[in-house]
């Protein structure tokens, strides 16, 4: 198994379980545990024409092909 790209500000990414395509507006680790680091990744997208934004575990996310 190959390593992932790790992901960054810019980065348009969504849920490996599906749903919108979210941009990326920051990334920052978390230390919940003694022996764990969790990179969180802050997204934000559009519903309805209101902007969400929320903080995501990495590994929940993918990154997908952009307008680059």
């Amino acid at each position: 198994m190959g390593k992932e790209k790790l992901i960054k500000k810019g980065d348009i990414v969504t849920l490996k379980s599906g749903g919108p395509k979210m941009t990326v507006q920051g990334v920052g680790d978390t230390k919940p545990g003694p022996m764990n680091t969790i990179r969180w990744v802050r997204c934000i997208w559009f519903n309805n024409n209101l902007v969400n934004e929320y903080n995501f575990d990495e590994a929940v996310l993918k990154i997908v092909g952009g307008d680059k």
